[in-house]
């Protein structure tokens, strides 16, 4: 995949990296969900759609997409941003959202980890969007327009952003399917 072109969006003052996976992967990861989404449940943190839970690494294609990301698209967006240590991230969580009509996620952040990211396997009406810290912590004035920042739904497109960057998902007209995962950085088991 070395023609992988990774986009930086500056946003709510940070940024997100975008890139787009091959659906040939998201066709796969959407037949798993076909296979076997009458066994997950509802209930992951501030998710109101059924997951595969926080141990997706059990499915094989999970685990080779998060290894695909953490050697070669993180190191790029540590390199962009001038990291020490670009090179050293794990997946600590990978896990499923399959989102069906009225599901959505209220807002919350990945704060426990570094990088999160999220690949779009089925684009549904739900969309993700990043919340500005104003509307977080109640600060924005009547007079200021909102300042969230909504990612339409492509299929393949993967975003990475910092896990602190709050965010949520519209209520789904449809289904939408998507990929969670959350890394660390090893530099600090030093």
């Amino acid at each position: 995949m070395s023609d992988l072109n990774i986009l930086q969006h500056e946003i709510l003052p940070s940024f997100i990296f975008t890139c787009k996976l091959d659906e040939e992967r998201c066709d796969a990861i959407n037949k798993l969900v076909e296979k076997e989404h009458s066994s997950w449940a509802k209930g992951l943190n501030n998710i109101n759609a059924k997951t595969t839970g926080w141990n997706g690494m059990r499915y094989p294609i999970l685990a080779d997409l998060a290894s695909f990301t953490q050697e070669k698209i993180l190191p790029h967006v540590g390199q962009k941003l001038h990291w020490d240590y670009y090179n050293r991230f794990i997946c600590k969580e990978v896990w499923i959202n399959y989102y069906q009509a009225g599901d959505d996620g209220t807002p919350h952040n990945h704060i426990y980890t570094d990088i999160s990211a999220v690949l779009i396997t089925k684009p549904g009406d739900g969309n993700l969007i990043f919340n500005s810290l104003q509307d977080i912590y109640s600060l924005a004035r009547p007079f200021e327009k909102k300042k969230d920042f909504v990612v339409n739904d492509i299929k393949g497109q993967l975003i990475i952003f910092p896990s602190w960057l709050f965010h949520k998902v519209a209520k789904c007209v449809n289904e939408r399917i998507t990929v969670a995962m959350n890394f660390t950085n090893e530099f600090y088991k030093e």
